[in-house]
């Protein structure tokens, strides 16, 4: 079974129709996307990938310009209810092919502290959280810049749950996901796992060519066993 997500760079715009075409080349089984915004470019992606054979989608109900998370599935999915977050477009989640899958958008700076509260009381061993964490280890996922709340993903990539691009790719690599301005690259986008969720894993890497020409993120590729 495979999985891909990816930032669409607010809601995709008018490079909706390629980042479509793009997701539905991948042939994965559930797709994952941060950014997502309902209003016509969300609409269209959806239609998009109901043609190629998506039954499921999951997403909070913003605003048109609001940046939320959205996941859509082949296999039937149910909502999993989250509740106690700081910020109700950041998380949703849907048990899913014996996963509980938690696509997530996280804000910026301390903002994020409250998100990652609720992960590490999600955490399970089923569970997968996927998705743009604006965050990472200060140490080995960023250049010239520091990371706010990164000692909160450092426990929860370590310690409650694993991080399954470190667990197939090393410890001590360096891969960005996202580039600044000043041309500083971000490991930002991850999954984490629960142990369960971690055995079923077969692979995980990042397809970069999605930066700079359909949005500003890696596309994150997770692999998984039936």
């Amino acid at each position: 079974m495979k999985l891909i997500a990816l930032n669409i760079r607010q809601g995709g715009g008018t490079r909706i129709a390629a980042i479509g075409d793009y997701l539905v080349a991948q042939e994965c089984d559930a797709v994952v996307i941060s950014e997502f915004r309902c209003n016509a470019a969300g609409n269209q992606l959806i239609a998009t990938l109901r043609k190629a054979g998506y039954t499921h989608f999951h997403h909070t109900n913003t605003e048109p310009r609001q940046n939320t998370v959205m996941v859509a599935t082949k296999l039937p999915s149910t909502p999993i209810p989250i509740t106690g977050c700081s910020n109700d477009w950041s998380l949703v989640g849907v048990a899913w092919a014996g996963i509980q899958l938690v696509s997530v958008y996280f804000p910026q700076r301390k903002d994020k502290a409250g998100v990652f509260d609720t992960l590490e009381t999600m955490a399970s061993s089923n569970l997968l959280a996927i998705g743009d964490f604006n965050t990472g280890s200060n140490t080995l996922d960023a250049e010239g810049a520091k990371f706010h709340c990164a000692d909160q993903f450092v426990h929860l990539a370590n310690e409650t749950l694993t991080d399954l691009w470190r667990a197939h790719n090393g410890q001590q690599t360096l891969e960005f996901t996202w580039y600044s301005r000043a041309s500083n690259g971000f490991r930002i986008d991850h999954a984490l796992a629960g142990p369960e969720a971690t055995s079923r894993c077969m692979a995980s890497y990042y397809d970069h060519s999605t930066r700079d020409t359909l949005t500003d993120h890696s596309a994150l590729i997770v692999e998984l066993s039936k």
